[in-house]
């Protein structure tokens, strides 16, 4: 694939060279916006799998945007909401446990999901 450009790769594989892009300089901390936009469900599952990875064998803090529920409630170990406050920030189980959380959840606007990583 070395003499593709990046617009001749997949969506999945974009996506890997944009994040191997990012860790050049060694970055603690990794911000993502929506970054399974586009991607198929395998491709969405790899590269969540790839975030966990770095998060816990680079030490990296991962923190990405989605409105995908289950990847959230699958892949991320904090969770913030955001709807013009930050309504909750915390464990992914006490927000997935509170009906509340999760209406709440669904009515806002943006939401933030973590791979924090304790220094």
């Amino acid at each position: 694939m070395k003499n593709k450009t990046i617009g001749q790769l997949s969506g999945g594989q974009q996506q890997r060279v944009l994040i191997a892009k990012a860790l050049v300089n060694n970055p603690i901390i990794l911000m993502l916006d929506e970054p399974t936009n586009e991607l198929d469900q395998k491709s969405q599952n790899d590269f969540y799998l790839l975030l966990k990875e770095l998060n816990e064998k680079n030490k990296i803090t991962i923190i990405w945007t989605s409105h995908d529920m289950d990847a959230v409630n699958k892949y991320a170990n904090k969770v913030s909401c955001i709807n013009k406050r930050m309504f909750f920030h915390g464990d992914k189980g006490e927000f997935f446990s509170s009906e509340d959380h999760i209406k709440n959840y669904s009515e806002s606007t943006m939401q933030i999901h973590m791979h924090a990583h304790d220094m």
